[in-house]
Formats: C-alpha cells, sequence, structure tokens
C-alpha cells in the first residue's frame, strides 16, 4: 500500500503544499532561511488544528529548530492542519510566515478479491 506525506514549503514567507509519496503518516515543513539571517538564528513551528481559514487556535508545536525543516509525526488520518514558522534570534521573534495547511488522507484497503462458490 503507498502512503503520502504532505510537504509544506515555506519560501520566505510564503508557503506551499506539496503531496509526496512516503511510509506513513507525517506532515514535513520546509523552508528558506531569510536572506539576512545571522548566527544563532533558529525557528518555531507553530499548528493548529483545522482549516487555515478558519482561524484555528495555534501554539507552539517545536522550538529552537536549527535545520530549515520540520517533521511533524503527531497527525491523525483524516485531520486537518494549518502551520505558520517564525525566526527567532535571542528573546525577539519574526513575524510570522504566512499559513499553509495540509489534510492528512485516510487510506483506501488494496488489493480486495472475491471468490464465488
Amino acid at each position: 500500500m503507498s502512503k503520502r506525506k504532505a510537504i509544506l514549503m515555506l519560501l520566505g514567507l510564503g508557503l506551499v503544499v506539496i503531496p509526496l509519496l512516503a511510509a506513513g503518516h507525517n506532515i514535513v515543513l520546509t523552508w528558506t532561511p531569510p536572506s539576512d539571517a545571522v548566527a544563532g538564528e533558529t525557528y518555531t513551528v507553530y499548528r493548529g488544528v483545522g482549516a487555515c481559514a478558519g482561524n484555528p487556535t495555534m501554539s507552539s508545536l517545536a522550538a529552537a529548530i536549527s535545520a530549515s525543516t520540520y517533521t511533524d509525526t503527531a497527525v491523525t488520518a483524516g485531520s486537518t492542519y494549518c502551520y505558520y514558522v517564525e525566526s527567532v534570534v535571542g528573546a525577539q521573534s519574526s513575524v510570522p510566515s504566512n499559513t499553509a495547511g495540509a489534510t492528512v488522507p485516510i487510506y483506501a484497503p488494496t488489493g480486495l478479491t472475491v471468490t464465488a462458490n
């Protein structure tokens, strides 16, 4: 059975959702660091449950991320999630990126066969 994950790409302040084939339920966020990034800059990922257009309550999912990618493995099939990312330097945070959402697919069974006697 093929499974899918969604990749959210933060390009500057833009966010794009790209579905890819993979094993397991997860959502991968990938972003491009700001052009004026400074040494020690980290990122905080925020997530809300529900469509971004519905203004879900957002809360910090992961902080002090030094890479420009994050994999959210705490997702449930059939649920929709909304994300944004902030840059952090010391105690100061940037404005949030714009939001993007993904719905984790529910996979159909495969290989059905029937036998008539």
